[in-house]
Order: C-alpha cells, then sequence, then structure tokens
C-alpha cells in the first residue's frame, strides 16, 4: 500500500506562515523634540492670516499736491533775501539774482552770490559805479568760481545800461509793454540778459505784476510733470490762488533742479 503524500498548507508555498504585523508604526519626534515617559506632544499650531484691511488712503488730488508745494516753498527772490516789490531797487536785485541763477552753476551758490553783491545791488547806479574787480571778489567769496570775472562785467554793464536807458528803473520795460512776451524781449536787450534770465525775472514778478500770470516757463512744466501736476499752464495755474503762483513755480522748478537740471 503506498502510503499518501501530505500536501503542504497552501499558505506555506507562499511564504510565511505568521499573522500580519498590526502594530502601528512607531511615530518619530521632530529633531529637538524631547522624548520619553511622562513627555507629551503640544499639537501643531498654524499662524492665523492676517486680516488686516488693505490701505485704503485716498491719492493726493493735484490740487491737495499744489497746496503743499504752495506751502513748503519759497521764491528763489525770498530765499535770497529780496523782497519782491514794485519798487527800482527790488525790480533790479531780482534781474541780478536771475543773471545768477541762469548761469550753469548751483542753484545754491547763486543765492549767495547774490546775497553777497546785495550792498552793491541796492541800485543800477550803485553797481554801475562798482569796479568789475570787486564785484568779481564778491561772486568768488561765495563759491561762484564759473566765469566770476565774466559775469561780473557783465552785471556792471547791464546796471550800466538801465541807468542809462532807463534812467535806473527797470520798471519802465514793464510799463511799456504790451504783453508778457514783449517785457521779455525788452529784458534781453539788457546786457547779459539771456532768454533764460528773462524767464526767471517774469517767473518771479508775476506776484508784483499780475497781469503777466500765468508765467510759467518749460522749467515750471518739467517740474509739474516730476510732481504729477498738470503740464498744462491755465490748468496748473487754476490750482492755488494767483498770488500764490510764484510759490507754486519756484517749487517746480525746484522738481526740475532735483532731476539734474543745474540752472534754475
Amino acid at each position: 500500500m503506498t502510503t499518501p503524500t501530505t500536501r503542504p498548507d497552501a499558505r506555506a508555498e507562499h511564504g510565511s506562515t505568521a499573522e500580519p504585523d498590526t502594530t502601528e508604526p512607531r511615530r518619530t519626534a521632530a529633531a529637538g523634540t524631547p522624548t520619553g515617559p511622562g513627555t507629551t506632544t503640544e499639537p501643531r499650531t498654524t499662524e492665523p492670516r492676517s486680516t488686516a484691511d488693505p490701505d485704503t488712503t485716498e491719492p493726493e488730488t493735484p490740487a491737495a499736491r499744489a497746496a503743499r508745494l504752495v506751502t513748503e516753498s519759497r521764491t528763489f527772490a525770498a530765499e535770497a533775501g529780496i523782497a519782491t516789490r514794485d519798487t527800482p531797487s527790488s525790480v533790479f536785485r531780482l534781474l541780478v539774482l536771475s543773471c545768477l541763477l541762469a548761469a550753469p552753476v548751483q542753484h545754491a551758490t547763486a543765492l549767495r552770490a547774490a546775497r553777497a553783491l546785495r550792498p552793491a545791488t541796492r541800485s543800477a547806479a550803485a553797481l554801475a559805479r562798482t569796479p568789475v574787480e570787486e564785484v568779481s571778489r564778491h561772486l568768488t567769496a561765495a563759491g561762484y568760481w564759473r566765469f566770476h570775472r565774466t559775469k561780473a562785467a557783465l552785471l556792471v554793464r547791464a546796471a550800466g545800461d538801465v541807468v542809462d536807458r532807463l534812467d535806473g528803473d527797470l520798471r519802465t520795460l514793464y510799463r511799456e509793454a504790451t504783453s508778457a512776451a514783449e517785457l521779455h524781449r525788452a529784458l534781453r536787450r539788457v546786457p547779459g540778459v539771456g532768454t533764460h534770465a528773462a524767464h526767471i525775472v517774469l517767473r518771479e514778478a508775476q506776484g508784483v505784476w499780475p497781469d503777466l500770470q500765468p508765467y510759467l516757463d518749460t522749467r515750471v512744466l518739467d517740474g509739474a510733470a516730476r510732481l504729477g501736476l498738470p503740464t498744462d499752464p491755465d490748468a496748473l495755474a487754476a490750482l492755488v490762488d494767483p498770488e500764490d503762483l510764484p510759490r507754486l513755480a519756484a517749487g517746480c522748478v525746484r522738481a526740475t533742479l532735483a532731476g539734474g537740471t543745474r540752472a534754475a
């Protein structure tokens, strides 16, 4: 009789016969976290996202920006210690300042030079009598080195012309002019007064001679563009009261100077 062969259990044909491991895998603590008996692990928390409201500040309007500029600005004449009035002395000093500012020098240097020349510019006649070398020394003492001899000679010549042609009173040109453009041309006939110097005179004098308003030349409008203000002269002038136009113009010019332009 043949002994029957015992068939191995079917599970043995496929490997181990042990019961499957139902133990949960061990959790590994994060680095730096204490472990051991008695240690409890705090659950991780997530920082809440910020619920702060977005910035809802209203953008500054052109009118508000212009008003702030007027508050923060002074005219170049005021900064040079010149009280802008309708008098021969004031207007002549403004002419001298404009000639200094129109040169390719730092405007702060031109302002110092105008203050240094104050005793000699009390009238056109006083400057016309001043030796060129003395005027030149005043300029260099103020740091106005560039073309100081040429500039000194031109200032003395300008003073002599105002005395000879206009009896020492530049206001004659204003009285005879029928427009700002005509006054600009008349100023340019004074020796040493170029296009830009004449612009500065009219820009600063429009507070005294309101019929010149609005006198806003290219330097002013370039600065207005940099400040986000209108570049149309009438639209820019409409943002402020007429008496504030010289300060608005000066503030815009300073923005132009901040962009790298040297002459005011």
